[in-house]
């Protein structure tokens, strides 16, 4: 999808991006929203406890924002309030902190213990005295029309989609004859944001493709040998790694290398700073990896909208 997008700019005509660093999507937009880090950004968080017992987290800032940053919340207020159109009378605070402080106000035994103050002094609060809820949804039901989950769902019907679970063929897999699934995943405590992250950069800078031993075999395929992987949207080549531990039908390798934006780690160039660290990238010559992207299918499932990440038929050759 990545390919077809960057071949034909009418896709997407104008591109407004909101980042922390200078990211691939962030070099091709035609305008650039510098944003801060969650370090130096206010947030509150109440997501789902696993003790079950709710609680009000405070995310404050340590270090003031890096140059002219602002956090996207705060954006995000401020255009509200410059588009107008009625959407001000539903924001009606003009910081996150300010929101923050609002939102503690109207907790009632958050504010008699201190409201945002005692936040900032203890970073969390939750109410000592409350029991867990185990079985809430007795009490409080799904958000369903019948208030249980519903297997056979007439929200579904009325779009025009089946109202029961069925299994329809993945289009384009009828006949895998020497093809194969290329599926891609995480490496360990790595992400799309940690690519600057000199000492993980480190450790894991290549992404080889694992292939099951047997198929490898009948390829003539050996440890470390160069292969190209080739779908329809184009090809990359990297080297593969023999192993049992995966379907023979499938291929997997590691996403979130192969950067040409983000920083000078990202893309392992040493680079003079007041760090030292940033002058000794040994694994320059090695270089940083491949970025599978370019050549994944943009196919998405027609009910939820998600990508069909583990769905591209790729061809195996030899470099």
């Amino acid at each position: 999808m990545t390919s077809e997008v960057l071949k034909n700019e009418k896709l997407i005509p104008y591109i407004v991006v909101a980042d922390s660093y200078m990211t691939e999507t962030a070099a091709l937009a035609d305008i650039v929203l510098p944003t801060t880090t969650y370090l130096e950004s206010w947030g509150i968080d109440s997501s789902p406890a696993l003790e079950l017992n709710p609680f009000v987290g405070l995310q404050q800032p340590i270090v003031p924002p890096f140059a002219k940053s602002v956090s996207i919340a705060d954006i995000f207020i401020e255009l509200v309030h410059r588009i107008g159109a009625g959407l001000p009378r539903y924001f009606k605070f003009n910081s996150t902190e300010e929101y923050i402080k609002k939102v503690a106000s109207g907790i009632e035994k958050l504010e008699k213990a201190g409201g945002i103050k005692y936040l900032k002094e203890n970073g969390v609060w939750y109410d000592s005295n409350a029991k867990p809820r185990y079985r809430s949804y007795e009490l409080k039901r799904f958000s369903t029309p019948s208030g249980k989950i519903e297997i056979y769902s007439e929200r579904l019907k009325r779009r025009g989609f089946q109202p029961l679970p069925t299994y329809e063929p993945i289009p384009g897999h009828g006949d895998l004859k020497g093809k194969f699934v290329l599926v891609t995943y995480e490496p360990n405590v790595m992400g799309s944001r940690t690519g600057n992250f000199k000492w993980l950069t480190e450790i894991k800078h290549r992404n080889p493709v694992w292939i099951n031993k047997d198929v490898a075999k009948q390829l003539h395929i050996e440890e470390g040998d160069r292969i190209k992987i080739s779908t329809r949207l184009g090809s990359f080549v990297t080297d593969a790694r023999l192993t049992f531990g995966i379907h023979p039908r499938v291929i997997a390798i590691e996403r979130n290398l192969g950067h040409w934006g983000v920083g000078h780690i990202a893309r392992a160039k040493r680079f003079k700073s007041k760090d030292p660290n940033t002058n000794l990238v040994w694994w320059e010559k090695e270089g940083n990896g491949i970025s599978p992207n370019p050549i994944v299918s943009g196919n998405s499932d027609p009910i939820g909208g998600g990508e069909a990440w583990n769905d591209t038929l790729v061809i195996i050759s030899k470099a």
